[in-house]
């Protein structure tokens, strides 16, 4: 693989990591009764979106 291709892989990994770990915590958020279900979904979705557009 190319060191561009490369790096662009890495970086959607890092992407799909930090998306995992945001997810993580809005789930205990929820859990926790900070935020709502409702409220959890739409920064799921939210959270989901912007990786969409970043790969």
């Amino acid at each position: 693989m190319e060191k561009s291709n490369e790096d662009a892989f890495r970086g959607i990994e890092i992407l799909k990591m930090s998306v995992a770990d945001e997810l993580l915590k809005l789930a205990k958020l929820k859990e926790q009764g900070v935020i709502s279900e409702s409220e959890f979904l739409q920064m799921k979705q939210e959270l989901i979106r912007k990786m969409s557009e970043s790969s």
